[in-house]
């Protein structure tokens, strides 16, 4: 991925969707940490580093730690953390080595940050169900894949795959829906909706850029979903480089 600080960290904030879109980021050593925030219904992946065969997937829950706000799973090989930060917005953390590393954001404000809503846990024989009072949450208890719906059972968020980490890397795919349109991810030239298109967030100076020209300016790592009238937002809160696929690969998944 990019160069960096020792204080860098992976951080992602998603939004939910279904059918195929991949993203990439990066990461330092064992400072991996995945951020997913739900607003409505939103999707996100980030993914970075192909010239490594990734390791994808921690094996399945060996501990479950009940959180006033959330819930902790340990496995073999890593650590994931959901917690609700308000009744639609979920956070996840995930990373190859436990514990998790420092908690802290560079873009989300400490109010934000630190909020928290009551959650019910359940244990399931094949999920952990995190639920709020507008959203559903299933975390498979194989191969730690999230699936999130609202309060209507409509599907904000499926994962394709276990989350896959590559190097100082990784790559978070979701399931992406025919119909969803994407917009937004800071400064991009081409078409207004993103569906089908690929992008890599880093702030450049591109001087005289035409319509193919990519990275530019600002590199914002959010977007919004927008299917049937609802829309939902994911941030992806990400000092490294970072790159999104939104269905070009594969009409069906986003990375």
């Amino acid at each position: 991925m990019a160069t960096s600080t020792t204080a860098a960290r992976a951080h992602r904030i998603r939004v939910f969707k279904t059918h195929f879109s991949l993203w990439e980021g990066s990461m330092f050593g064992p400072r991996s940490t995945l951020f997913k925030a739900l607003a409505l219904a939103t999707l996100l992946c980030a993914s970075h580093a192909h010239a490594q065969n990734p390791t994808c997937g921690l094996g399945p829950i060996q501990h479950i730690e009940k959180l006033p706000n959330g819930v902790r799973v340990r496995t073999a090989h890593g650590i994931e953390e959901i917690l609700a930060l308000r009744p639609d917005i979920l956070r996840v953390r995930i990373s190859p080595t436990s514990p998790l590393p420092e908690d802290a954001s560079w873009a989300v404000v400490p109010e934000a940050h630190r909020s928290t809503t009551p959650v019910t846990i359940d244990n399931m024989a094949n999920t952990v169900a995190l639920h709020t009072s507008t959203i559903h949450a299933d975390l498979n208890r194989t191969d730690l894949t999230l699936s999130i719906q609202d309060s209507t059972g409509r599907t904000l968020l499926h994962d394709a795959h276990s989350v896959c980490f590559i190097g100082h890397a990784f790559r978070v795919s979701e399931t992406m829906p025919t119909d969803e349109h994407y917009f937004a991810l800071g400064d991009k030239a081409g078409p207004f909706d993103h569906r089908g298109q690929a992008f890599d967030l880093w702030n450049t100076d591109s001087y005289r850029f035409q319509e193919s020209t990519d990275p530019l300016y600002k590199a914002i790592p959010f977007f919004i979903a927008f299917r049937a009238g609802s829309a939902t937002g994911l941030f992806l809160d990400n000092t490294f480089r970072s790159s999104f696929e939104i269905g070009r690969a594969s009409c069906r998944e986003r990375v």
